[in-house]
C-alpha cells in the first residue's frame, strides 16, 4: 500500500500550524462521523499541541494538494504514540493511511525512538485490529474494570448508544460538532 500510495503522487507533510490543524481536524470529523461517535472539540487538538510542543506532529497526506489523510503523533520518551487519525473515505484504496505510518516511522527512526505504540483496539473492531496486525503490531490484552453497580448503567449506557449511532451521522456538521464539544466539555 507504501507503493500504491507513491504511486498514486500521495505527498506528506508535517507540523502543527493552524492551517495543518484545521485541515486534521475535518478529516477526524469525516472519521467520526462515519464511526457514528462524537467528534473532540479542536481546542482539545489545540491543547494538544499548546502543552506537548513539538512532541506533538500531525502527519498530512494529499494528492493533488488535497488533504485525504492524517495521523497524530505524541513522542513520550522513547516511544511514538499513534494517538489520533481522520480520513477520507474516497481515497482509502490509494495507501494514504499505511503511507503516513510510514513516514512517522521513518521520522522515529531518525530521532532514534525505539517503539511504535499503534494504541488499543476494541475487539469487536476487526477492520482495525486486521490494519495494525498487517504493520507487525504486537498485542496485549488490557483488564477493565466496573464497580458492581455497573450491570444496570451498563443498559442504559448501551440504549444511549445505540440512540446515539443512529442520530449522530445524521446531525448537520455545526450540531455535530456541538454534540463533540458538549461530550468533550471538560476538553476547553
Amino acid at each position: 500500500m507504501i507503493q500504491r500510495a507513491d504511486c498514486e503522487h500521495v505527498v506528506v507533510d508535517q507540523g502543527r500550524s493552524e492551517s495543518i490543524l484545521q485541515e486534521f481536524y475535518q478529516l477526524t470529523l469525516l472519521t467520526h462521523r462515519r464511526h457514528k461517535v462524537p467528534p473532540q472539540p479542536l481546542a482539545w487538538f489545540r491543547n494538544i499541541i499548546e502543552c506537548c510542543g513539538n512532541r506533538a506532529t500531525i502527519y498530512m497526506a494529499r494528492v493533488d494538494n488535497r488533504p485525504i489523510a492524517s495521523i497524530l503523533t505524541l513522542r513520550h520518551k522513547k516511544s511514538l504514540v499513534y494517538k489520533y487519525g481522520g480520513s477520507d473515505k474516497r481515497f482509502h484504496k490509494i495507501g494514504a493511511m499505511p503511507r503516513l505510518l510510514w513516514e512517522a516511522i521513518q521520522g522515529a527512526k531518525s530521532e532514534q525512538l525505539l517503539e511504535l505504540d499503534l494504541g488499543r483496539s476494541s475487539q469487536d473492531n476487526q477492520g482495525l485490529t486486521r490494519f495494525k496486525d498487517r504493520l507487525g503490531a504486537a498485542r496485549s490484552p488490557l483488564q477493565y474494570w466496573r464497580s458492581s453497580g455497573a450491570s444496570a448503567w451498563g443498559t442504559c449506557e448501551r440504549l444511549a448508544s445505540r440512540t446515539t449511532k443512529y442520530f449522530l451521522p445524521r446531525l448537520p456538521d455545526s450540531l455535530f460538532r456541538l454534540v463533540g464539544e458538549l461530550f468533550y466539555r471538560h476538553a476547553g
